[in-house]
């Protein structure tokens, strides 16, 4: 049953209703700020819990959060939830009252649920730092209030039909600026006769003289490049750049040597071992290549093979 109270304290933090199947819902009844005019003080926005047994129905909220609190599929989630609903009628049964968590005490008289918060509204507003201020009124509040009466009272009197209403303008809250409507009129249209003048005489960009290229320089530019350089390119070049393109050239090694020197005298060594042995320089060492493929799944095949592997127990398969 902590557990149930644990996951009703997490929602009602941020749901207004969280209700408990067959059982009840938990409800935040909030309180707007307001002003007390005559004892001049400012109360805070309030919150405090109530209960309502009329609600029961399993809408899957707490069923949720069970299952996201234990890594659980929903279903086993809701399950759990069931369990711990038990274990409060249990309670409830036997003790007449229960305890839910930090939220308050739910009693039982004549088949009927009261609750009983654990905290009021008061004590939850100073829990979160809201406490009730004096306002106090000065002579600038009061002679503001003073001139907006007087000047209502003006127009009011200006007024010679009594079913006319005067539409108020808060000047305290809000800029007025007079502007007369026909002179509001003629701008617009001055402003609309300009833009239409300015988009006759101006000139157009035509969108249709270059055409849209996805490069910052001109594409012909790049073309001409690229022919001018091809055509230099040797037989050589050509090869390894194919060489390069075709994808990465796999070995398998049967050697790791700081220097070429030391991977040279392990070639002379191993000459009889059945397989041409050659030094494939890295960036910082040498390696000694027994069979270079670019299928890596043959060099895996020849790597797995009882022959090769009685040769060279440790080789194992580098990419370049």
């Amino acid at each position: 049953m902590e557990r149930l109270s644990i996951h009703i304290e997490y929602l009602l933090l941020r749901h207004d209703c969280v209700v408990v199947p067959g059982f009840g819902a938990f409800i935040n009844a909030r309180s707007e700020a307001r002003v007390d005019s005559e004892s001049g003080q400012v109360y805070p926005m309030m919150r405090e819990v109530r209960f309502n047994s009329a609600l029961v129905h399993d809408d899957g909220l707490l069923a949720g959060s069970f299952a996201r609190k234990y890594r659980v599929p929903f279903a086993e989630g809701r399950e759990m939830l069931r369990k711990s609903i038990e274990s409060l009628r249990r309670t409830m049964a036997s003790d007449g009252e229960v305890t839910i968590g930090r939220i308050g005490i739910i009693s039982s008289e004549s088949d009927t649920l009261s609750f009983v918060p654990m905290h009021g509204a008061d004590d939850e507003a100073a829990h979160m730092g809201y406490h009730p201020v004096s306002w106090v009124r000065t002579a600038t509040d009061d002679a503001m209030t003073d001139v907006i009466a007087d000047n209502t009272s003006e127009r009011e009197d200006k007024v010679s039909d009594p079913g006319t209403r005067i539409r108020r303008f808060d000047t305290r809250r809000n800029y007025y600026i007079a502007v007369n409507k026909r002179f509001a009129r003629t701008s617009a249209c001055f402003l609309l006769v300009a833009a239409v003048a300015l988009s006759l005489f101006l000139p157009s960009h035509d969108r249709t003289v270059m055409p849209d290229q996805a490069s910052v320089l001109p594409v012909e530019n790049i073309i001409r490049k690229v022919e001018n350089s091809a055509s230099g390119i040797s037989d050589e070049k050509e090869t390894e750049v194919s060489d390069t393109l075709s994808g990465p050239i796999h070995y398998l090694v049967v050697g790791t040597f700081a220097t070429e020197e030391e991977a040279d005298r392990f070639i002379a060594m191993r000459q009889d071992c059945g397989y041409e042995l050659e030094s494939v320089g890295g960036k910082r060492l040498w390696r000694v290549s027994a069979v270079k493929d670019s299928d890596r799944k043959n060099l895996a095949n020849i790597l797995n093979s009882k022959e090769f592997s009685e040769t060279f127990k440790e080789a194992w398969i580098w990419s370049k």
